[in-house]
This record gives C-alpha cells, structure tokens and sequence, in this order.
C-alpha cells in the first residue's frame, strides 16, 4: 500500500519534497516503480515540467512486513490555482494509487486603491492618476489586476445603502440601540419623503433587482467567487438588509 504525506495546500515559490510511503503487508519481498504525476485541476493538463518533476517513476525495494519512503522535489510556479497529484505504486500482480487536489495559495496581496472623481454637471476636471503612473517602476514587484471606474448620479445612495449595518448590529448596548433607532427613522423618512421615492424603489424591486445587490457582492462577484470567499455570507446579508429596508 502506498500513503502520501501531501501538504493541505501549496504556495506559488515553494520548494518541496513530496513524499510517500509503501508499505508492504505481503508474505514476501516486493521490488517495483512508483510513479507521481501532476495535473492542473482546472484543466487536467499534465504539468509535470512545470513543476520540476524530471523523473516521475522511482524503484523501489520493500521487504515483508516493512515500510519505505519515497520523494520527489518539485518547484511551485505562479499562476496555478490548484493541482491535482495521481501517485501509483505497482509490483508484479500488486498496485496501489491515490489520487487528490491540493489548492495553491498566491504570495501576493489583493489591494485596492480609490480615487475619488467628484464632477458637477456641465463642468470639465482633469485628474492625474499618479500611483497607476508610477506602479511600474524597474525593481517593483506591483502587478496591475484591474482598472475599474464606478459611476453615480446620485453618491447619496451609498450612504442610504449602509444603513443596514448600522439596523443590524448585534450587540444591545445603548450606543447599537440609538444606531438602530437612527438607522430605521431615517429609512421610513426617505421612503415617505415623497411618492417619486417610492416608485424608485418599486422599480428596483421589479426591473432592476441588482440595485439592491450589496456593492461588495458586485465587486467581488466580478473577481473572486462567492463561494470562494469567506467574507460571502456578510455580502449576502447586507444585501439581504437593503432589500428589506427598501420593501
């Protein structure tokens, strides 16, 4: 029988041993070959001489009753987001395999940088955008993801659409109780505040559901899965708490 000792996960730059372990629990000797392959999970290519992996089959010689290990270095290049290892021992008439995918992890950091273009009607700015200019300077390790431009009519609606986080406080302290009490008067005044109002949301509720949508579920519905994200249930009850303020 053949046991891996696989990492949980691999990170883009490492150099590692990835090892395995025959055991044999047969009445006799057993001489053989394993082998280890590589794939890409998401398109099951054979990335064998990405990783490094110059020779896959290593013999082996396990007596009765004993147990070997094995290894083989391999490289973790950047740009994978998961692989999948298929090792297999084989001795005569016996076999053993197993198969699994291990994510890889980017040693880069996400960060987002805003900038903010206020312009009033049938007026001209010029802004400089001097931090993208200058993100690609010899020696800078900078790698530019994404250029994005996000426009409103109307900012105010941003701060109408963090009101849920101030109703929804889960503490009962007398600070969260007054939040709430703000947060809820200052919705069923601008929901009242005039019939142009209401239609609005009437709407968004049936034409354009997606404006109730929390801004960071659409941001980060554009890059990185829901699914993939640990923050996704906050996104989904924020956005969750806009459409009920809104109802």
């Amino acid at each position: 029988m053949i046991f891996t000792n696989a990492p949980r996960f691999m990170r883009e730059g490492d150099t590692m041993d990835f090892s395995a372990k025959i055991s044999n629990i047969s009445d006799r000797d057993l001489s053989g070959t394993a082998e280890l392959h590589f794939f890409d999970a998401t398109t099951m290519k054979p990335i064998n001489g990405l990783l490094g992996l110059t020779s896959a089959s290593i013999p082996f010689t396990v007596e009765k009753g004993i147990s070997s290990s094995l290894s083989w270095k391999i490289s973790i290049p950047e740009g994978l987001q998961a692989v999948i290892y298929r090792i297999t021992a084989s001795s005569g008439t016996f076999s053993d395999g197993e198969e699994a995918a291990i994510p890889v992890l980017t040693n880069r950091m996400l960060v987002t940088e805003s900038m903010p273009l206020p312009v009033n009607g049938m007026q001209q700015k010029k802004f400089n955008f001097d931090k993208l200019v200058n993100s690609g300077k010899s020696g800078s390790t900078l790698r530019n993801y994404r250029l994005s431009l996000e426009y409103t009519s109307n900012p105010a609606w941003y701060a109408v659409q963090a009101l849920p986080y101030l109703m929804e406080y889960p503490y009962d302290c007398a600070e969260q109780l007054f939040s709430r009490y703000y947060a809820n008067s200052l919705a069923t005044h601008i929901a009242n505040s005039g019939p142009k109002i209401k239609r609005v949301f009437e709407s968004w509720k049936t034409i354009t559901p997606d404006a109730l949508k929390s801004n960071l579920e659409k941001k980060f519905s554009n890059g990185i899965t829901l699914v993939q994200c640990m923050y996704a249930p906050e996104f989904a009850a924020h956005s969750e708490g806009i459409r009920v303020m809104v109802e």
